[in-house]
């Protein structure tokens, strides 16, 4: 850990680990090279280790973007999201911001402005959902608060800009089959894919267009050339496609379905 500071995520995000990460981490193996992880999505994982050295990325292009406005601007990130959250919390607002949010991806995908409305749209959207339509357009329901919140805390802001500044991070904005194919012995990889789906009909697994086919996953997580960690829902598809593997199952509260669910961690050790 680079700061005393206790890093968080400064977005919610659907299967997020902040409440696993004491089981996580007593799965993080010693290593020696680089810190992989190729779903970042929220992150909690990554800034709760604060690697020296890590290649993270996630298919999603407005989260790397703002990712690196959170590096690089955080100040003007801080001033621009604040004057949004000082709007007031309609249903009409917030459609209006919705679809203002929509063009600007299409205009400018990686202005600041646009991170600043996918911030804002991320807090007070249902759950922390991003989800998006055929055409590629964010779609979730607001989330009926009509209180005023903070969209973003100022000091964990300011925290992650100066660990992502002072360490050697990467932020990719790639496939992971991209970004793992740069790894060697000497790293480790967290993966995070979407979840598997426990019924044809629960099939809320990717945050982008693009599905991922998870029996792809497993065998480039099989093919790793290094330590790994994986997590997911635990199922009886998941048990399959990991069998070869150690498997340790968590229980973790979800809530898209308000409930207690069985989620696993897959270690694979070289």
């Amino acid at each position: 850990m680079i700061g005393a500071w206790i890093l968080k995520p400064f977005v919610k995000w659907v299967g997020g680990k902040r409440q696993l990460l004491t089981q996580i981490k007593e799965h993080i193996p010693e290593y020696k090279g680089n810190y992989f992880e190729p779903f970042l999505g929220g992150g909690a994982v990554f800034l709760e280790l604060e690697p020296e050295n890590a290649i993270v990325s996630d298919l999603n292009t407005q989260l790397i973007s703002t990712y690196k406005w959170v590096r690089d601007a955080p100040e003007d990130l801080l001033e621009y999201v604040e004057r949004l959250d000082n709007q007031e919390n309609t249903l009409e607002n917030y459609t209006q911001m919705r679809e203002h949010y929509n063009q600007l991806v299409q205009d400018k995908p990686r202005a600041l402005v646009t991170s600043s409305y996918f911030i804002w749209l991320n807090k007070h959207c249902f759950n922390g959902v991003y989800r998006v339509n055929s055409k590629g357009g964010f779609n979730v329901s607001w989330n009926k608060k009509t209180e005023h919140i903070n969209s973003l805390d100022e000091d964990n802001i300011l925290e992650i800009s100066s660990y992502l500044k002072e360490a050697n991070v990467a932020l990719l904005n790639r496939d992971y089959k991209s970004v793992l194919q740069y790894t060697t012995k000497e790293d480790f990889v967290y993966m995070d894919p979407p979840y598997v789906p426990n019924s044809v009909t629960a099939n809320f697994t990717s945050y982008t267009k693009e599905k991922p086919l998870h029996d792809e996953i497993a065998q480039e997580f099989a093919n790793l050339p290094c330590k790994a960690l994986l997590s997911n829902n635990n199922n009886a598809i998941v048990q399959d496609l990991y069998a070869d593997f150690n498997i340790t199952e968590v229980s973790a509260r979800r809530s898209i379905n308000q409930g207690r669910g069985k989620e696993m961690l897959v270690d694979k050790i070289i």
